[in-house]
């Protein structure tokens, strides 16, 4: 099976805590079903938690987290590499963990070694067992790369359930001259996801902007990997006055809708139903 290496979070204990947990089995399940081993990285604290309530995923501890700099405790994509690295497996896939494969048909095992990388967007759903609105979110829930890809890449600062880490790796892989290939059924993205509000922090927008800017000009981040440094330019952007901020975030929204526009321009598609 095709590793898939995510971070799934703690169900809160609220009224909505059973519904929670019912539809995080689902997207579970969906995942196996369509070839997939579940693994995800969770800081320690969470751990408890969420092994015991989804005993159908692999977890790992995470030994640093975003919380020292946003009070968040998000995971490093670059440490999800590196545990999918370590399995010795010739695929890994990255997925965020509010996703499902709809319908969940088993292509993971049947990927070529030779496609460098796959990738899906969502349709949103107002609610389960209702219509897909037809909308498209264009942010990559799902990427799929060999070992090969992930072995090559530079150390980044991205995390699960911040922004631009998803725009990055096709870009990397346009970089190195690879055309990605994006996942369909019958016209439309393989995933499915239930609306929710949006969560963007408009200081991660534009210091992660900034980062994947560097990395495709430069190859490296001289600040990658370095909490210290992240810390302190985090914090410069975040107590910026609101109106010195805006700005840049509204430009740095309008780049991550070109590079969508880029990255699906020189892909190719793979329509399960249709080919």
């Amino acid at each position: 099976m095709t590793i898939l290496l995510t971070s799934i979070p703690p169900c809160r204990r609220d009224e909505h805590f059973e519904k929670n947990i019912a539809f995080q089995k689902q997207c579970i399940q969906s995942w196996i079903a369509t070839g997939h081993k579940p693994i995800s990285l969770n800081c320690e604290r969470e751990l408890v938690a969420v092994a015991s309530a989804f005993p159908e995923v692999e977890f790992h501890p995470a030994y640093r987290t975003t919380e020292p700099i946003n009070g968040r405790p998000l995971v490093f994509i670059s440490d999800l590499i590196s545990l999918g690295l370590a399995q010795s497996r010739p695929r890994m896939a990255i997925c965020n963990a509010d996703v499902f494969f709809d319908p969940p048909i088993p292509f993971a095992d049947t990927i070529s070694n030779d496609l460098p990388l796959i990738y899906s967007h969502r349709i949103d759903l107002e609610s389960l067992g209702t219509a897909a609105t037809g909308k498209v979110f264009y942010g990559i829930d799902y990427v799929n790369v060999t070992e090969t890809f992930a072995s090559g890449l530079p150390d980044s600062n991205f995390a699960m359930g911040l922004p631009w880490w998803d725009y990055w790796l096709p870009l990397e892989a346009l970089r190195e001259s690879h055309r990605p290939v994006s996942l369909l059924w019958n016209r439309s993205p393989l995933l499915k996801h239930l609306i929710h509000g949006d969560r963007w922090d408009p200081a991660a927008l534009v210091y992660l902007g900034q980062h994947l800017l560097n990395l495709q000009t430069k190859g490296f981040d001289k600040d990658a990997a370095n909490l210290y440094a992240i810390h302190n330019e985090w914090t410069k952007i975040t107590t910026e006055t609101s109106s010195n901020h805006v700005y840049p975030a509204t430009v740095f929204a309008c780049i991550a809708r070109a590079l969508c526009s880029y990255i699906q321009d020189n892909s190719y598609s793979h329509d399960f139903q249709r080919r």
